[in-house]
């Protein structure tokens, strides 16, 4: 193995996601934020990204192969000797437990290591307790935002009814 240095840097392959249209789009900061903390994690760690990949509208709860950027990444890694991905933090893999767990042993099966920038060791193998105990948080996280919104979409509602702001069903208007 070839020692990593300024001058030979450790190549990564970068991947973000977002789950939701509303936050997609140049006017949007997610995938630049995310770019931005994976490529200072990787000046700061004499890493060099070879490719960035991003998932833009693709749920943290869908499965690895129906993220198609994600599967190309993996799949740029293995064509091209790179054992690393680097990826913002860990809700940025997965937002539901399983999947993120069905992930983490497809990627050690290839013999590739996931970064998170916030917490690099969490997806080393032998931190399995802290590791999961991260994808219930974010299950849990996104199950919390999914009942925050439905709230605030039914309070909407009902506000528009009042306003007699209605749809042709008669109920109030929300999107």
């Amino acid at each position: 193995m070839k020692k990593i240095t300024k001058k030979n840097p450790l190549k990564v392959v970068a991947y973000a996601r977002t789950s939701s249209q509303t936050n997609v789009g140049k006017d949007k900061d997610s995938d630049k934020r995310q770019l931005r903390a994976i490529k200072s994690y990787c000046k700061n760690n004499k890493m060099e990204i070879a490719k960035s990949f991003y998932d833009a509208n693709v749920s943290g709860s869908l499965p690895m192969d129906e993220r198609k950027q994600f599967t190309l990444a993996i799949d740029f890694c293995v064509e091209n000797n790179i054992t690393t991905i680097v990826v913002e933090n860990s809700d940025r893999v997965a937002r539901d437990l399983v999947i993120q767990e069905t992930i983490f042993m497809k990627c050690k099966s290839l013999s590739l290591k996931v970064i998170c920038c916030d917490n690099p060791t969490l997806f080393d193998t032998g931190n399995q307790f802290i590791r999961q105990l991260y994808g219930a948080i974010n299950q849990h996280h996104k199950d919390s935002i999914v009942a925050r919104l439905k709230t605030a979409r039914d309070n909407k509602k009902k506000d528009n009814k009042k306003k007699r702001i209605k749809t042709l069903t008669g109920d109030g208007k929300c999107e």
